[in-house]
């Protein structure tokens, strides 16, 4: 039964052709004598290896025979029509790197030219110009040769030479794009920066022994150490070249299919006719984070498009393969991004073992908020509520309904309690914040323990006669819950967390073994004090993947308050997967304002954006400035219809505004000009027959081939409404909340983005 390893591209299939390529490759992994294959030698090639096989009348598949001693070996390269099929599998070659034994691809067909930069000053009429600064080699500049590269990195030479000689952004790109995947990597780690040292050790292409809090690997087949061709016999280069497949740096670039559950993993893919969206090609430092076994409780962190989700989902995949009797919790902040992490699982692997409830066998996908919700309603008994709700709060009760007007609630309770509150504090968003912040992961129920509580963190200082106005305040909020037999979404988390506190010291065990989290930076104490309360501290109990740049809804807190120790176990992600390098640079711009102090993780490890780069170039960002919100309107439609006239389907476009108020409008100006538009809100899904307008909180966590930021004028972004009457301390916070809302709004866009205003622009714009 031959094995079959697919090549990463970037190619694009009709969805039908995908299927009738899915049922090839199942044939081919079955018996590749199979009647109808028709694998053929292909005269005239670079590659001896190179075979095409019929995927029907028109297409054929570009194939590379490995002749194993344990039998054949396919790699899969790519799907053209016939004749193209021929003169691709003429300039495609596949070989073993003599420097470091990484099993490499190379086609010798001309790169396309990446989309060219605007030059200074150059923008449609209306436009604000685009300034780039005078280009500076950064490999050249670093001082490299084209003989260091090659005999210590182990470039290819052509590929050296290219890169040493680009004299601008887009030639330096096509260099870098048309190495062998390790290689353009290595050549940004480079670029960036970064030591030989730390490039070789990050792509595993030196030994590395394991790190204080990671439990050594036991020997695998799937990740062999590396093996340079110096200590292997002459003969048997397909035989090294099969193991080398399984290299890490190959990894990148080469994904072998477990037999006929592999066809049917990648099936999915093929029959969308598009690999863009298959994370199996990992970086070796994810598939590191994905597959490490830690001492204790680990977290990951990177910008947006550093593939931090795709680690985690990997992880969860990992675990689960691992002891499938386990129990798991893949969770994070909203449903929307659960739903997204349940539908990633199951593309990576449809066999993962998914779990019914809270605490069965499996795999259990569920939003932190749900996860609170299913804890207190269906796991603990009524005597539970009733003993957790007294201690959490301060009053038994066994039914309930959640609330979710939490703004509304803390309105009613500034007016019911009636206390000389100064305006920055009489206010839903700070009191909110000191009762989840100092007051429910404290479970303080009573005045004498909130004025003596120390409220470290919080900046805004509350003397004794505020903190009894405050508690009043509270008081009359917890009141009125209690009445209406309601509680917040923090509320339900605080009270799920002692249900499980509880159940843990009375004997009664833990809900699962492992927790992943991902988008951590937005949750909130009770949901730490929910999430350490599931699992036992020990060997691979929690594992969190976060940005504290896009924190656009958590607050800054200490994690080891809560019981989760991370020193010395956090690592980051730097390179960008998903956003080019223009849109990257903007995005990151944004961070870079006067009135943003860098977010730091508060265990004292800096979470710096500086060394963050993208693997794509693309065109630079446009800026419009527009007289009045019609003309601004007007011209976001010209934008997306020419978008469209030119290829770009309509559901791969995104216009993002900051209030959804601004989303109507929009919808309305795309249809004078016939383009289809759907506002996404709710548990509303977007058409694929239409572009999607939503809010910037919406779109967390979604991607687009272009995307417009809408209505960037100075009174929405940040938005006048938020910061009102709040005192400094809560201003500067949500000032940084607005200021990374903004920066995820910009990299959610793949290849091009558009920023558009009427009026005053936003002093958060570079």
């Amino acid at each position: 039964m031959p094995n079959v390893t697919f090549t990463k591209t970037k190619q694009k299939l009709e969805p039908a052709v995908g299927a009738k390529l899915a049922s090839f490759l199942m044939k081919l992994t079955v018996d590749d004598t199979t009647s109808g294959l028709h694998i053929e030698k292909i005269h005239g090639t670079a590659d001896h290896r190179v075979r095409t096989g019929r995927v029907d009348q028109s297409y054929r598949a570009v194939l590379f025979l490995l002749d194993g001693t344990i039998g054949h070996h396919y790699v899969y390269a790519g799907t053209w029509q016939h004749d193209d099929a021929i003169a691709k599998a003429k300039t495609m070659t596949m070989r073993l790197n003599q420097v470091n034994g990484v099993a490499e691809f190379y086609d010798a067909s001309p790169v396309e030219p990446t989309s060219p930069v605007p030059a200074v000053g150059s923008a449609p009429s209306g436009h604000a110009p685009t300034f780039q600064p005078k280009y500076v080699n950064p490999i050249l500049d670093l001082g490299y040769t084209a003989a260091y590269l090659v005999e210590q990195v182990g470039i290819d030479l052509t590929v050296a030479e290219r890169t040493l000689a680009a004299t601008d952004e887009n030639e330096f790109s096509n260099a870098v794009e048309s190495a062998p995947t390790w290689q353009g990597v290595a050549l940004l780690d480079l670029s960036a920066g970064k030591s030989l040292d730390e490039v070789l050790k990050e792509l595993k292409l030196v030994d590395e022994a394991p790190e204080d809090d990671e439990v050594a690997p036991e020997p695998s087949a799937e990740e062999p150490a590396a093996e340079k061709p110096a200590s292997l016999p002459s003969t048997g280069e397909d035989d090294a070249l099969i193991k080398a497949l399984r290299h890490p740096a190959s990894q990148m670039q080469f994904h072998t299919l477990e037999g006929v559950n592999g066809v049917e993993e990648v099936r999915e893919a093929l029959e969308r006719g598009s690999f863009d969206d298959w994370t199996v090609f990992l970086h070796p430092e994810q598939r590191r984070f994905a597959t490490r076994r830690n001492k204790n409780s680990f977290r990951v962190s990177g910008g947006a498009g550093t593939g931090k989700t795709v680690v985690a989902v990997h992880r969860a995949r990992n675990l689960a393969r691992r002891d499938p009797s386990s129990r798991l919790i893949l969770t994070t902040f909203t449903r929307t991004l659960a739903d997204s992490l349940t539908e990633q699982l199951l593309r990576l692997d449809p066999t993962v073992p998914q779990a019914g409830a809270v605490g069965e066998s499996g795999v259990r996908v569920v939003g932190i908020d749900a996860l609170a919700h299913q804890v207190v309603h269906s796991l603990a008994s009524a005597e539970e509520l009733a003993t957790a709700t007294t201690q959490a709060l301060g009053y038994p009760t066994s039914s309930w309904i959640p609330d979710p007007a939490d703004a509304k609630a803390w309105r009613t309770a500034i007016t019911d309690a009636g206390t000389d509150l100064r305006p920055g504090i009489a206010n839903p968003t700070f009191l909110e914040q000191e009762y989840l912040m100092a007051v429910l992961p404290k479970r303080i129920t009573e005045l004498a323990e909130y004025a003596r509580v120390s409220r470290g963190g919080r900046g805004t200082p509350l003397g004794r006669p505020q903190r009894i106005a405050v508690w009043k305040t509270i008081e009359t909020y917890r009141q009125g819950h209690r009445l209406e037999q309601k509680l917040s979404f923090a509320e339900i988390a605080a009270v799920a967390a002692q249900i499980l506190e509880n159940r843990a010291a009375s004997g009664q065990g833990r809900i699962a073994e492992h927790v992943i989290v991902d988008e951590g930076q937005d949750l909130h104490p009770a949901h730490w004090q929910l999430l350490r309360a599931a699992v036992e501290p020990g060997a691979d109990d929690l594992f969190i993947a976060e940005d504290s740049h896009q924190r656009i809804y958590g607050q800054k807190l200490k994690l080891s308050q809560y019981g989760i120790d991370l020193r010395g176990r956090a690592r980051r992600l730097t390179l960008n997967y998903r956003t080019t390098a223009q849109n990257l640079g903007y995005a990151l711009r944004i961070l870079d304002g006067d009135a943003f102090e860098s977010l730091e993780d508060l265990e004292g490890l800096p979470e710096s954006h500086h060394d963050y780069r993208s693997v794509r170039s693309g065109p630079a960002p446009r800026i419009i400035a527009a007289k009045d919100p019609a003309a601004e309107r007007a011209a976001i439609a010209e934008v997306v219809k020419d978008w469209i006239d030119g290829g770009t389907p309509p559901s791969a476009i995104g216009v993002l505004v900051r209030g959804g108020q601004q989303a109507a409008g929009i919808v309305g100006s795309l249809g004078t000009v016939e383009v289809k538009a759907t506002e996404i809100k709710g548990n509303s899904m977007g058409s694929p027959k239409a572009v999607q307008v939503m809010t910037m909180h919406r779109a967390k966590g979604m991607e687009f081939q272009r995307v417009i930021l809408a209505g960037m004028n100075a009174t929405s972004m940040p938005a006048k409404y938020v910061l009102a009457s709040l005192e400094d301390a809560e201003r500067e916070d949500k000032l940084q909340q607005e200021r990374s809302l903004l920066y995820v709004a910009a990299s959610r866009a793949r290849d091009e983005l558009v920023v558009t205003y009427s009026g005053e622009v936003s002093g958060f714009l570079p």
